[in-house]
This record gives C-alpha cells, sequence and structure tokens, in this order.
C-alpha cells in the first residue's frame, strides 16, 4: 500500500500530490523511498511557491532519514529554501547535517555549490568561498554576483572562465561558450563597460561569426542601450541568466527615451 501512495502522489498534479499527502500522511513509507518521496512533493510546494510547507517536509526527512543520498538530497533543497529567505547559517547547517560519503557527483556539485553560495553570504569572501569549487568556481561565481547586481564583478569572474574554457578552441564553439560570451557581454553593458565590451568585440567576434549568438554579442557590445533592451528575448532564446537581472526595467526606460 505505501509503494501504491508513493506512486499515486509522483503521478499526480502538484496540487493533488500535496492534497493526497495531506489526507495520509501515515501512508508515506519510512526508509529511502519515503524520504525521497517527501523530498519530491516539497520541490512540488516550492514550484507552487508554499517554501513554508516545504521546509517543514523537508525537516521531517532530516528527522527521519538514515544519513545517505535521500538525507543529502533533502538537505540541499532546505539549504536552497534557507538561501532564499536569505539566511546562510541554517542554510550551512542543513548541508552539515545531512552530509554523506559517496554521493553522486551531480549531487555533489550541487551541495558544493549551496556551501559556497551559503558562506559567501556570511560575508565570508566571494572569492574564496568559491575558489573550492575548483574549475566551475569562477561561473558559480559570476551568476552569484549578477544576482547581487555587481555586474562588474560577474562579467570579470564569468571572463576568467570563459578564458580556461576557450583554450586551443576554434570556431564553432560549443552553445553553452556562445551563451557564455553572450552573457558576458550583457554582463559588461550592465555595467556599463564600454572599454570592455570594445575589448570584447575585438577579442571574441570572429569566433562567433555565424554562431546563433553573433547577433546579440554584437548588438549588446556596440550598442548596449539597445542589446539591454533586447535582453528579455535574448533570455527566451539563449537562456542567459537563471534570474533576468532586476536593472533591466531602468535599462528599457533609457532605451525608449533614447528613440
Amino acid at each position: 500500500i505505501a509503494q501504491a501512495f508513493v506512486s499515486a502522489i509522483e503521478e499526480a498534479s502538484p496540487l493533488n500530490a500535496v492534497a493526497l499527502h495531506d489526507a495520509h500522511p501515515e501512508l508515506i513509507p519510512s526508509g529511502p523511498d519515503g524520504a525521497a518521496a517527501l523530498t519530491m512533493l516539497a520541490e512540488r510546494l516550492m514550484a507552487l511557491d508554499l517554501p513554508d510547507r516545504a521546509v517543514a517536509l523537508l525537516n521531517q526527512v532530516m528527522a527521519r532519514a538514515a544519513p545517505g543520498p535521500a538525507r543529502a538530497a533533502a538537505g540541499a533543497r532546505l539549504a536552497m529554501l534557507h538561501l532564499r529567505g536569505r539566511d546562510a547559517p541554517l542554510a550551512l547547517a542543513a548541508l552539515a547535517e545531512s552530509a554523506a560519503a559517496d554521493l553522486a557527483p551531480a549531487l555533489q556539485r550541487e551541495r558544493a555549490l549551496l556551501e559556497a553560495r551559503a558562506r559567501a553570504a556570511q560575508g565570508q569572501g566571494e572569492a574564496s568561498a568559491f575558489a573550492a569549487l575548483g574549475a566551475y568556481g569562477d561561473e558559480a561565481l559570476a551568476e552569484f554576483l549578477a544576482e547581487r547586481r555587481d555586474f562588474a564583478g560577474a562579467a570579470a569572474a564569468l571572463g576568467r572562465h570563459l578564458d580556461r574554457a576557450m583554450q586551443n578552441l576554434s570556431a564553432p564553439l560549443p552553445p553553452s561558450l556562445v551563451r557564455g560570451l553572450v552573457r558576458q557581454a550583457a554582463l559588461l553593458a550592465l555595467a556599463d563597460d564600454r572599454q570592455g565590451l570594445a575589448g570584447l568585440r575585438a577579442a571574441r567576434s570572429p569566433i562567433l561569426a555565424g554562431s546563433p549568438g553573433e547577433a546579440a554579442f554584437n548588438l549588446l557590445t556596440s550598442d548596449p542601450v539597445r542589446g539591454l533592451a533586447d535582453l528579455p528575448r535574448l533570455q527566451r532564446e539563449l537562456e542567459l541568466f537563471r534570474v533576468l537581472p532586476a536593472k533591466l526595467d531602468q535599462l528599457r526606460t533609457r532605451s525608449a527615451m533614447a528613440r
């Protein structure tokens, strides 16, 4: 019965899944299967913008699950929610309490990234916090700084990442690097760094010739106000940012006044 109940929750719509759990919480099995089901349900609550209820479910997982992958995944989701609530100490506590050995590489990376973001949010130094992530530290640091509207710092961090990733490469670039160069141009435009934009255009325009990002890159580096006004469309097409910077509202106003 317990396994059938978990299957029903997995197959139901988010609202129906929550209703099923609320009606019969006693049917959630113990052990890793139950922990995974509650974590999945918490993710659905997050999608419904019900973070408090998601936190309550994840705390249940932390209380009932033995150390291992299921508890580590729940701890990562709990840390993410605490970071969204700007509570870095609770995020770090959730990660520490759910630590486990021999986790899947993707989960290890997710947890390391959350820890870096929490330590940086606590003021422990962005560069040192993200340096622990190794090869992808600068890319993660760029996203963190962009969310805090340090666009110049974000552009510099992303530039370091791209310089390493593009060593000895020629056109055509992988789609991820094309997006990265357009993202770097957008960050420099948001920082109003005209000199940086000119240098980036001179250095990277040739390798983007004929790529899906060529037009966006050229517009951002030659006419940044117009380029940023077009950024919502570029975001839909190229997925440049996890969350579009709030500064775009001001820039769209400036662009409209300039026409």
